[in-house]
């Protein structure tokens, strides 16, 4: 979900939290989504990912690859998005051959493991039903705009109930989970038989998403509501999809500026939990999984690619040499710090 904040265009901050890189929205929603189903429901994806192939002409490149190398092999690093349009969905002739050179396919999690979905199902679990009584019409308002049974109240936290609406919504702009670049690389991952491995665990994505007491603020319930009557949440998404799509790191690196979504001490810190403080760790399990000797292709949500903190340059540090692979709308070389760095507490 998104950062809580003030003022009145709470909408655009509502869409931050779940595009700030995360999975678990997703692996929740692959449980879920066929319940949304109906004429006047938001369109299920025509097509299904395996099924993409022979329908679409040549893909292009879009979001973020870098060439990292240390130890006499390489390895691979690709800022993701969580959501995609079917046009956009297959990986572009540069991604999809430096996909095909590495051995390993390494994701923030593979949603599709069973025992990640099932451990899922009890994290997002914790303060299932605690929606306000107040705001409990207003809730199953939205279940029902996106064709979701009332039922769900009772099986989630709000928080990740209200992300789910959300993004159910969005197939309405044709936008879908399903065509995610996370989920089209493990598509083309499996037919060769090419191990996939969960970077992080399902604790915790949680944890960094809910808090680790996954302790419920009524008050973002309701800035979440406001946002989603309002239909105002969406211009958020179109610019992230748009800077990943465009493969625009410039734009990408000022999203502290842009976002709306950073702008009290809360929101910094919120943000600050979902990203930066991860980034240490996932750095880590990639570093441990190159010494291994194999080459890695390592696919993350794009905003964990971003300044000192991000991705690239905590590689560096570990002496890796990380070069940016320019695709035919991105710069050649990331700078060594990006200066839009989340602000200082």
């Amino acid at each position: 979900m998104s950062c809580a904040g003030l003022g009145v265009d709470h909408g655009r901050r509502y869409g931050g939290r779940w595009m700030a890189a995360f999975v678990i929205v997703v692996a929740w929603l692959s449980l879920w989504a066929s319940a949304a189903h109906g004429a006047e429901c938001p369109p299920a994806p025509k097509l299904a990912a395996d099924q993409l192939t022979p329908t679409l002409g040549e893909p292009r490149d879009r979001g973020f690859l870098w060439r990292i190398s240390a130890a006499s092999h390489t390895s691979w690093l690709y800022g993701t998005i969580h959501i995609n349009k079917q046009d956009w969905a297959l990986p572009g002739p540069k991604t999809a051959a430096a996909l095909r050179a590495s051995k390993t396919l390494a994701l923030e999690m593979d949603v599709d493991d069973p025992s990640i979905q099932q451990r899922f199902a009890k994290l997002i679990s914790r303060h299932a039903g605690d929606v306000p009584t107040a705001l409990v019409p207003r809730v199953n308002a939205q279940l029902a705009r996106v064709c979701l049974p009332e039922t769900l109240v009772g099986k989630m936290h709000p928080s990740m109930l209200l992300s789910t609406i959300e993004l159910i919504g969005l197939r309405a702009d044709g936008l879908y989970f399903e065509y995610g670049a996370d989920q089209m690389l493990a598509e083309q991952a499996r037919p060769e038989r090419k191990p996939i491995v969960s970077l992080e665990t399902p604790e915790v994505q949680a944890d960094a998403m809910l808090g680790p007491d996954a302790v419920v603020d009524v008050d973002e319930i309701r800035e979440a509501l406001d946002a989603l009557e309002g239909d105002r949440s969406k211009a958020l998404t179109r610019t992230l999809l748009a800077t990943w799509a465009e493969s625009d790191l410039s734009r990408l690196e000022s999203y502290a500026q842009w976002c709306d979504c950073m702008t009290t001490p809360k929101e910094i810190a919120a943000i600050r939990r979902l990203i930066d403080d991860r980034n240490p760790a996932l750095a880590d399990a990639i570093d441990a999984l190159h010494k291994k000797g194999r080459s890695v292709f390592a696919a993350v949500g794009a905003l964990h690619m971003i300044g000192p903190a991000g991705l690239p340059e905590l590689l560096r540090q570990r002496g890796y040499r990380v070069e940016r692979v320019a695709f035919a709308s991105g710069a050649a070389v990331i700078p060594r710090a990006a200066p839009n760095a989340l602000p200082a507490q």
